[in-house]
Order: structure tokens, then C-alpha cells, then sequence
């Protein structure tokens, strides 16, 4: 805990966290060296990772976030800086004493859904062996989506309600430009996107380089359910009626 320099003022504590396994079996004492310019940074972030010289991963946080610290590691998930980051400026934690009970519980729930849909992303990314369910790419670009969107009442994070997608299908997806017919897994494109093939290399290639279909996981307790479709037509009534479902 950075709470107190002898020569800096301290605004907020920032917690360190290092690796304790990389000190198991130590039968001397030892010392973790900081960085100051990611100590200080992280009082006004509230969240950074930053390598240290041996190539250690060290983590810089305001002590509210340190259950979502925990959280991340005991469930191996990775979580960007950025994100975080994001969530502490909008829910004003790095601002004043750091006691404001409304900003508090903003991060808490913030927190729960970043932890739940890295999770989900994880489980559904595996699923579908790191590739993408609409044109096979992968290089570590692939994301888990939800097919019935987690904003949307009771939407399962189960893995039957994902897609494995690139950047490209994620966002066409989420801007109900490409659809799936339930009952085939057939893949389609708005018209929108259609008339635009043979005008721009760059759409063409987009709508050749898609599947007919989608690859779906191996294990058939994992791919996506026909219901996960239907509620997701529903909930964004009117987006899909250029789709035949």
C-alpha cells in the first residue's frame, strides 16, 4: 500500500500487487522496487498494469478495486487497463478522499459485469477454439458475444448463448447487419451491405470471406440454441425484419 511518501503527497492509496508465487519456498527476505511514475499514475487511473525489469506483471489499484483484482485472478480472466480505467473516471473514484459511498457502488457493479463478461468471452473464445464463428479468423482477435444481448432481462452468460467473433462480424452483428437464420445457421447479410458489393472491394471481401454457415463448437452442449435467436429477434424488434427468421 503506497499511502505516504516522505518527499510526495499522497492524494489516494494505491495498492501493488505482485505475484506471490514467484516467492514461494523464499527463505530470505526481499523487495519489490516500484515504479514512480506508475504509482503516480495510477492515483489519477485508479487501475495499471506495468512490467517490471524482470518482466513481472504488477498491478496498480485503488484499494475499491482490489475484490475485482481478486476476482480476475482466481478466474484466470484478463481485464484491460482501459476498460477499468474507463469505469473509475465515469463513476468519479479517483476523485477526492476516495469515501464517497455512491461512487463505491458504482465501481461495484461496474466491476461484476467487467469480471462476468470476461468470463463469458473466455468460456465462449475456448469454446470455439479461438476462432471466429463467421470466417475463421483468429490471431487473437476473436470476442465472445452474446446472441441475446447481456443487457436484455435474464440473459443467460452461458456459453450456448455466444458467438465467437472477430472485430469485423462483432460490430456488423451488433449493428444487425449480418443475421443467422435459427434453424440452418445459415448467414445473411443486410441489404444495406449487399448493395454496396459491387461498388467497394473492401464489403466484397467482407461478405465473400463469411461462411454459408456457422462453425459452431465441437461439443453440442456448447453451440448456440435456436431460442437464444428467437429472443434476440424479439427483444430488438423491427432491426431484423429485412431477415426471414
Amino acid at each position: 500500500m503506497w499511502d505516504h511518501d516522505p518527499i510526495l503527497a499522497v492524494p489516494r492509496p494505491v495498492i501493488v500487487l505482485a505475484d506471490a508465487y514467484r516467492r514461494a519456498g523464499s527463505t530470505t527476505r526481499f523487495s519489490i522496487f516500484q515504479n514512480l511514475t506508475a504509482l503516480i499514475s495510477a492515483v489519477d487511473v485508479g487501475w495499471l498494469t506495468h512490467g517490471s525489469g524482470s518482466g513481472e506483471m504488477l498491478h496498480y489499484l485503488h484499494p475499491a478495486l482490489l475484490p475485482l483484482a481478486v476476482e480476475t485472478r482466481i478466474d484466470e480472466v484478463v481485464i484491460l487497463d482501459d476498460i477499468v480505467q474507463a469505469v473509475v473516471l465515469g463513476s468519479g473514484l479517483a476523485e477526492g478522499d476516495g469515501k464517497d459511498l455512491a461512487a463505491l457502488e458504482r465501481v461495484r457493479r461496474a466491476s461484476s459485469s467487467i469480471v462476468r463478461d470476461a468470463r463469458f468471452g473466455r468460456n465462449v473464445i475456448a469454446a470455439y477454439a479461438g476462432l471466429c464463428a463467421m470466417c475463421g479468423l483468429d490471431v487473437g482477435l476473436v470476442q465472445g458475444a452474446h446472441i441475446y444481448p447481456a443487457s436484455a432481462p435474464n440473459s443467460p452468460d452461458e456459453t450456448w448463448n455466444g458467438l465467437a467473433l472477430c472485430p469485423t462480424h462483432h460490430v456488423a452483428f451488433d449493428r444487425h447487419l449480418v443475421g443467422v437464420l435459427p434453424y440452418d445457421g445459415s448467414i445473411h447479410y443486410h441489404d444495406k451491405l449487399l448493395s454496396q458489393r459491387a461498388l467497394s472491394p473492401a464489403v466484397r471481401s467482407l461478405i465473400d470471406g463469411t461462411y454459408q454457415s456457422l462453425a459452431v463448437p465441437t461439443r453440442p452442449g456448447l453451440r448456440p440454441r435456436r431460442d437464444m435467436f428467437d429472443l434476440r429477434y424479439a427483444h430488438f424488434h423491427g432491426e431484423y425484419d429485412w431477415l426471414s427468421v
